[in-house]
């Protein structure tokens, strides 16, 4: 009896000690006892069957430091999980040392990627070559990289790259944050000639370079659709209008802002994300009270009362409104170092308002600085993405400015007037729940509607206008249709003044 009671005493001892050791062992954990009594669990990362704590971080320079947060970013997420900080180092200031971790094209491994086989591609890659792993991705992706690499090493503790190059693309995930960029005046073809005046050589600026195209980075959003802009009285919306339906799914009159077409308020997409608990943010290049920005902000029967709508602003709820931003990547990265870790996420609207400015007066030098803002505040928004993948982007216009279009006898656009026009605009995104967009024509308050339904909420703007629809933005108004126009905007107006006809 007593051998047998330890037999099972000597089963029990194996069961209580061995198989949580084996167990630990698989999970690549340790667990120690220190004098005191205290437990503590170490977990060890291995890259390629090496100690992670072993490796070096090694970057490239490039333009706007993508590689350099890419390195500082894994280095971060590592110190985090296992409380050692690996040392980042630029590839120029150091020797090889093996087992390094390198990011981007760097001194150590000049031909190891094609960049060619990454342009206009939301894709990156990884590959091991030595002793160290190699990471990729044009600009922005090298974002996608680390944020995969650091990924693999939180769920597997234990990570080989493979010795062939592997091509990785983004998962997203439901969206918690929506970051929506408006062009003012951004057209297709303003897109087009902002490439077209992609400064090559200082001598040849705005010379038309036959079969040469700059690196247009809107064209990267993969999903693709057009948006249809007129306003409740005119062919041609101005931003008022157009910013009124994109911010709140409504349609309205020229220079009227987020007030429906009986001029009662209508709530703004920024009002919706406030109310769900995100941080909200209005951003511009412009003056903050500019129509656009406003249409995201308050509400207001004319886009000129300026100082009812500078007061409204200064007494909202909002967490930011910032004006007269010269300098983008500066501004957003700093808004989203402040709002990313609120738990219900952030709404930001960020226009680049001097596209319609410098269109206006048919500026081209202007209008290539502005277009280069355009380009800059989506690098710094795509490689937030890559590194939050639940993030959505919306990039769309209020309206075209310029009548830009294709001199067949120069082969170079230009402008064709001072005004807007009433062609349709680029309605282009990127995250969870875009796709469906694809191909598509718009109305400008389906965009607003779609917003409103990645952030949750299926019953936002006005239910009797469907999101898509078939026209092209070059339907004329009949003068009938213009009039009855007139008198219901003549008979609101006077309503919402306290007047009222029979």
């Amino acid at each position: 009896m007593k051998k047998h009671t330890l037999k099972i005493f000597a089963l029990l001892l194996a069961v209580l000690f061995i198989l949580p050791a084996a167990v630990s062992c698989e999970k690549n954990t340790t667990v120690t006892d220190d004098p005191a009594g205290n437990v503590t669990e170490t977990v060890t990362y291995t890259l390629n069957g090496t100690d992670i704590n072993e490796y070096t971080i090694i970057y490239s320079e490039s333009g706007l430091d993508f590689n350099k947060r890419a390195a500082e970013y894994i280095s971060g997420e590592i110190a985090a999980a296992t409380g050692v900080t690996l040392q980042v180092k630029l590839d120029t200031e150091t020797a090889d040392t093996g087992n390094e971790i390198l990011v981007g094209i760097t001194n150590r491994d000049a031909d190891a990627f094609t960049a060619e086989e990454f342009k206009d591609e939301f894709k990156f890659a990884s590959v091991t070559k030595g002793d160290s792993v190699l990471l990729y991705g044009e600009e922005y992706m090298i974002a996608g990289a680390a944020y995969d690499l650091v990924k693999q090493l939180s769920e597997a503790k234990d990570v080989t790259v493979s010795e062939e190059i592997t091509v990785g693309q983004p998962v997203f995930e439901d969206p918690k944050n929506v970051i929506f960029i408006i062009g003012d005046g951004m057209g297709f073809n303003s897109l087009k000639l902002g490439a077209e005046l992609f400064e090559t050589d200082k001598n040849t600026k705005y010379e038309c370079v036959s079969g040469y195209h700059q690196y247009p980075v809107a064209n990267r959003l993969p999903y693709k659709a057009q948006s249809y802009t007129h306003s409740l009285d005119s062919d041609v919306t101005d931003s008022a209008a157009g910013g009124t339906a994109l911010a709140t799914g409504y349609k309205t009159y020229n220079d009227v802002i987020a007030l429906n077409g009986d001029l009662k308020e209508v709530k703004s997409l920024t009002e919706l994300a406030y109310e769900l608990g995100k941080k909200t943010a209005v951003m511009t290049t412009d003056d903050i009270d500019g129509a656009t920005p406003s249409a995201f902000s308050v509400h207001n029967i004319d886009r000129d009362n300026q100082d009812e709508l500078l007061s409204a602003q200064e007494n909202s709820d909002f967490d930011l409104l910032q004006g007269t931003i010269r300098d983008p990547a500066a501004s957003l990265r700093r808004m989203f170092r402040r709002y990313s870790d609120n738990e219900k996420g952030f709404f930001v609207m960020y226009e680049e308002a001097r596209i319609d400015k410098a269109a206006h007066s048919k500026n081209k030098d202007e209008f290539y600085q502005a277009y280069t803002r355009l380009n800059t505040a989506l690098r710094v928004s795509f490689e937030f993405m890559m590194y939050n993948p639940d993030t959505v982007l919306i990039l769309t216009a209020d309206h075209e400015t310029g009548g830009i279009t294709l001199d067949e006898e120069t082969g170079c656009y230009e402008f064709t007037k001072g005004s807007h026009s009433q062609v349709n605009v680029p309605f282009y995104a990127i995250g969870k729940g875009t796709e469906v967009i694809d191909g598509k024509t718009y109305d400008n308050t389906g965009i607003a509607k779609l917003a409103a339904r990645l952030m949750g909420v299926n019953d936002f703007g006005d239910p009797s206008l469907f999101e898509t629809t078939d026209k092209t933005g070059l339907e004329v108004m009949t003068e009938e249709e213009k009039r009855e126009i007139f008198l219901k905007k003549s008979k609101v107006e006077l309503a919402y003044k306290g007047i009222i006809i029979g």
